[in-house]
């Protein structure tokens, strides 16, 4: 079982979506863990501690545009929950063609995330 795909922007480009479990690594050289990290910088010790055990074990997905072999964040990393239902495209950042995914690929990303959660 891969924790990857990659579909292909509006443009064309390369996009790799990986799905995040509890644990994995990710971020800037995967200095973060998922899940370990949820609630890092809300201040109210009480709100955070509830933010924590309500988001600390949901799935993640992010997005990386590989095209021409470089890994490029695309500024796209959410909880898998919130893309999972729908038919629409995503817009990954700031509506850039270069990094918007199709309605078509999107439903590409959706029925391998169902298959692998």
């Amino acid at each position: 079982m891969t924790n990857t795909i990659i579909v292909k922007s509006a443009t064309g480009r390369d996009i790799v979506a990986r799905l995040l479990r509890p644990g994995t690594p990710y971020g800037l050289n995967d200095c973060l863990k998922w899940g370990e990290d949820c609630g890092q910088g809300i201040c109210d010790p009480i709100f955070r501690k509830k933010y924590q055990e309500e988001n600390g074990q949901k799935l993640g997905i992010e997005f990386t545009d590989i095209t021409g072999g470089k890994h490029i964040f695309t500024g796209g990393r959410y909880y898998l929950e919130t893309l999972l239902d729908g038919d629409q495209g995503l817009s990954l950042n700031g509506n850039s063609w270069d990094w918007t995914i199709p309605a078509d690929q999107m439903q590409v990303v959706r029925a391998w995330a169902k298959r692998h959660i």
